[in-house]
């Protein structure tokens, strides 16, 4: 996988009419730059985005950035509520404790072992970072996404929704 954009563009507390303007900046990781050791990108990818389960995205890298501090701030720290299916399977949504969690579009490439092709796949999901470890200048850890299509907030009537998603 040599790319992996994290993005916005929901709808915010409304059932129809378009996304907003994305409330953060695109997180792009990917391998494109000149220095090995400063390329951010997932060293691989578990699980599929039609089953419903989370996927797993693993990275490693020699030098740190803050690239962990941008993911950090829009991920969910704790679930009110893990997403659950809806609708025979067709939404799910979660509930996040933090409000600054948010819901965010994942976009990747998957290489076909059977003919090396590329494919981009595409989901809506909330995520958490897991098994982040600093050591000296070495940076790895987990993004654990969850496939969702409406995040709400603990304790609050607020949510986002993907543009995509009807109730």
């Amino acid at each position: 996988m040599a790319t992996l954009v994290i993005s916005g563009g929901v709808r915010e507390n409304t059932l129809t009419g378009a996304a907003a303007a994305p409330n953060f900046t695109a997180i792009t990781l990917q391998n494109t730059n000149a220095d090995p050791r400063l390329r951010t990108f997932p060293a691989g990818v578990i699980g599929i985005p039609g089953v419903l389960q989370p996927i797993t995205f693993t990275f490693e890298r020699m030098i740190r950035q803050t690239f962990i501090d941008d993911l950090s701030a829009i991920s969910i720290h704790v679930f009110a509520a893990l997403p659950r299916s809806a609708r025979g399977g067709s939404v799910s949504d979660a509930v996040a404790q933090n409000s600054t969690a948010q819901l965010t579009k994942f976009t990747y490439g998957v290489i076909d072992g059977s003919d090396e092709s590329s494919v981009n796949e595409s989901l809506w999901c909330v995520f958490q970072l897991q098994n982040v470890q600093r050591v000296g200048r070495r940076e790895s850890g987990s993004i654990l996404a969850y496939p969702c299509n409406v995040l709400r907030f603990a304790h609050s009537t607020d949510y986002q929704a993907d543009p995509d998603t009807t109730f």
